[in-house]
């Protein structure tokens, strides 16, 4: 396993955020900004805290770890004194409700930044701060929909609904980017940011990814080869297979050692694409004589990218993923550190959350704070 980050200084040591979001987006993101050093004052509200906390208590764990909780009612005017006194310290500031509550409070971007321009202010919403969505409700599924990442332009029809919460993970990835790049600007301007950010348009940003190349194509993304999908074996057994590039796809046809896979009609990527349906079958049809560790020990002598579709618990239990020690077990529950290493080693921000309000006194200690 990679050693942890005890040799390294983490990359945003020093950098103070008060984190206002709830749920998995802005979670996401701060915990992210932990595990590269931040220091994250969670505010929650009395009583339940996050909603994550007894919606799904293991997902709150895996996404709060190392962080600062701090309960507070912004309704409350001394409570909203205590929460601008966080953020009179503070570098960052993120918060995850809809459009329009912040200011309610008075806790607002524009607030924020009349009086201290040198904030980087980060909104994460469903819709954005400007537009005639703004305002109405939503979910991960909901923004997915919208932006027409669900739409199969093959068969006109609604594809499957993904495993991921694709739009929640990539606006906290997102979030996190965007709030390093505005660190950056701000070493050398002196200036924060206001950040919008909006999960339906980062559903339609990675839509758009799949589609674009001058004109619409819908055999790009998941799809763009009928040698690039997942296809049942002998045993009953997933594997994905991606012989995309020709190189890997001459591979392919060689450890199959099936004539019908030589056809000059398959020759070239565009060659296979043009004829999509049938060889995809034909694949299938293949790979349907063989188990999956006859195909796993041929695609590995012969470098062919051929792999398991894995349970999460067969995955985090893969000698590769313990030697990389990213994800782990820790006792009955599932940690993480960054998702990349940092000179080598991890960075995490620890494997515990913060139970509601624990850091009630010390989030405001200046001692806390320098340290």
């Amino acid at each position: 396993m990679m050693s942890q980050s005890s040799g390294v200084a983490p990359p945003l040591q020093g950098i103070q955020v008060v984190d206002f979001s709830h749920t998995l987006p802005g979670p996401y993101c701060t915990q992210l900004l932990a595990d590269l050093g931040a220091r994250v004052v969670k505010i929650e509200r009395p009583g339940g805290g996050d909603y994550l906390r007894s919606l799904m208590p293991a997902v709150f764990a895996h996404y709060n770890r190392g962080k600062k909780s701090v309960s507070l009612d912004l309704k409350d005017p001394d409570d909203r004194g205590r929460a601008l006194e966080l953020i009179e310290k503070a570098d960052v500031v993120v918060e995850g409700f809809r459009p329009g509550v912040m200011a309610r409070f008075g806790l607002d971007a524009a607030t924020i930044r009349q009086e201290r321009p040198d904030i980087i202010y980060c909104s994460i919403s469903g819709w954005g701060q400007e537009g005639e969505l703004r305002d109405a409700p939503g979910h991960d599924l909901n923004y997915l929909g919208a932006a027409g990442a669900l739409h199969d332009p093959v068969s006109s029809s609604v594809g499957a609904q993904p495993t991921l919460l694709v739009a929640d993970l990539a606006s906290g990835s997102l979030a996190a980017i965007a709030i390093t790049g505005a660190i950056i600007g701000r070493q050398r301007t002196g200036v924060g940011a206001t950040i919008d950010l909006s999960m339906a348009d980062i559903a339609l940003t990675w839509a758009a990814a799949s589609h674009v190349s001058g004109v619409l194509n819908p055999r790009s993304g998941s799809e763009s080869s009928p040698a690039h999908g997942i296809f049942l074996t002998k045993d009953g057994q997933s594997v994905t297979l991606g012989a995309i590039e020709d190189h890997f796809w001459h591979r392919f046809v060689d450890i199959a050692d099936e004539p019908r896979l030589r056809d000059s009609r398959f020759e070239t990527h565009q060659d296979r694409n043009v004829a999509y349906d049938e060889l995809r079958d034909l694949i299938q049809e293949v790979i349907g004589t063989r188990t999956a560790d006859d195909w796993i020990s041929a695609a590995e002598a012969n470098n062919v990218p051929i792999f398991i579709v894995s349970t999460f618990a067969d995955a985090i239990d893969a000698r590769h993923f313990l030697d990389r020690g990213i994800v782990r077990r820790s006792g009955d529950s599932i940690t993480s550190a960054f998702p990349a290493l940092w000179d080598g080693t991890l960075l995490s921000a620890g494997d515990e959350a913060p139970e509601l309000d624990e850091h009630a006194q010390t989030a405001f200690s200046q001692e806390e704070v320098a340290g």
